[in-house]
């Protein structure tokens, strides 16, 4: 069958529940669309016929040149929790708020940076780590008022929604510039995961709140409290804390104060750890229960750490966000064949794929998934209860993770036959 493509969009309506997110998607509809250049699918045909029990998802189907597993991965419903804002935007979008702002008399960088960052952006060659980090400088250079960090904001949510992302998590810093506070800044994004409520209701968003570990510990504070306060008043989207950045700037335990109040307001906690070697570093944050870890690369004595704080990670079971083409892009891991997602994963560890940062690294959610099934031979099965498990690890209601645990299940009785 040539060029062929089907798009499934359903919509639930979920009554009697406090997440309002929830509340807003609208009933029930199924709505497909088929190009088989007059050919006949009798799969497709019992798929249209609409199933009024399933839940939000989205199928599409990219050509049969597309190997099965590679299909199955973009197929397949997919939770998202440990992804970067500003290193999620595509580069046309960044584009496009460049000249906004210049058609706005705002000053930004100039022409001739911009060209270079956008040439690293594009080439085909893997970026260096510093590279890297001036990639941001584009993005930050850009998100500096209300509207293009609201822009920003739903192109990066749109580009998960298309990844048949059905759950997302978006992280970052706050910042203030010239005309836009802290708590600006995180309104603006608070709107577009509004917006996005009717934009694209087959994906639900959550924000984390990142504290840079290179900033003040002033600054940490200010992040907490405003994250805080919007918690409060918007519950359902403000769900938790996240301590990233430089891991050599200062110590984790420096911000075990600040992370206590958070955790004492009801935010959940993760954490960047284990980037670099450090056995007393690590000791420290599996001691101090956090609800997540990401990356943990340097844990197992294997990778350079100790033994004692890999019993430890594996017997406090508490859940790791990997992110292999991150790990790979700043060389933290040499191959896929090398990565921890081997260890953890054949300890039975709770392990969750995240992108970190898919704009920068050129990475997708799906093309993660591909990643460890190529690597790692995993089945159909395997993908998908990896997913399905994530979801106890979600920063959400327990209504909202029945919602998932009720799309996965209808998803893979459905549609995981046909795949």
């Amino acid at each position: 069958m040539n060029n062929w493509k089907i798009v499934i969009n359903t919509y639930k309506n979920v009554t009697r529940t406090n997440d309002s997110s929830l509340r807003k998607r609208k009933k029930f509809y199924t709505l497909v669309s088929r190009q088989v250049n007059n050919e006949r699918d009798d799969n497709l045909a019992r798929l249209a016929k609409g199933r009024g029990n399933m839940p939000s998802c989205r199928l599409l189907y990219r050509g049969p040149n597309l190997p099965i597993m590679d299909k199955f991965c973009e197929q397949l419903p997919k939770i998202e929790v440990h992804a970067h804002l500003n290193g999620s935007i595509r580069l046309e979008v960044l584009e496009e708020l460049r000249s906004y702002n210049i058609q706005n008399n705002i000053p930004q960088m100039d022409r001739t940076t911009w060209f270079d960052l956008s040439k690293i952006f594009l080439r085909s060659e893997v970026p260096t780590l510093s590279e890297c980090f001036k990639i941001f400088e584009m993005s930050h250079s850009v998100t500096i008022n209300p509207y293009t960090v609201q822009r920003a904001t739903e192109s990066v949510i749109e580009d998960f929604a298309n990844d048949n992302v059905v759950y997302l998590e978006l992280r970052s810093t706050l910042r203030s510039e010239k005309g836009m506070t802290k708590a600006k800044y995180l309104e603006s994004i608070i709107s577009a995961v509004r917006n996005c409520e009717q934009k694209f209701p087959c994906i639900i968003v959550k924000l984390i709140v990142s504290i840079n570990r290179k900033n003040s510990i002033q600054d940490a504070k200010e992040n907490v409290d405003i994250a805080i306060r919007y918690a409060k008043a918007e519950p359902d989207i403000v769900v938790g804390i996240d301590l990233s950045g430089d891991p050599h700037q200062k110590l984790f335990t420096d911000f075990i104060e600040i992370l206590n109040k958070a955790r004492k307001h009801g935010l959940k906690l993760t954490i960047h750890f284990g980037e670099i070697l450090g056995d007393k570093e690590i000791n420290d944050a599996l001691n101090f229960e956090i609800d997540r870890l990401g990356h943990g690369t340097f844990v197992h004595p294997d990778k350079g750490g100790s033994l004692q704080n890999w019993k430890l990670l594996l017997k406090k079971k508490t859940p790791v966000e990997i992110c292999i083409t991150s790990n790979l892009r700043c060389r933290t891991v040499d191959c896929p064949e090398k990565h921890h997602f081997r260890l953890l994963y054949s300890a039975g560890h709770p392990v969750i794929l995240g992108t970190d940062d898919k704009s920068i690294f050129h990475t997708s959610l799906s093309s993660e998934y591909k990643i460890v099934q190529s690597t790692f031979n995993l089945s159909k099965e395997e993908l998908w209860k990896l997913n399905y498990n994530a979801i106890d690890h979600a920063f959400c209601t327990e209504c909202t993770k029945k919602h998932l645990r009720d799309l996965f299940t209808s998803w893979k009785k459905d549609f995981m036959t046909y795949l």
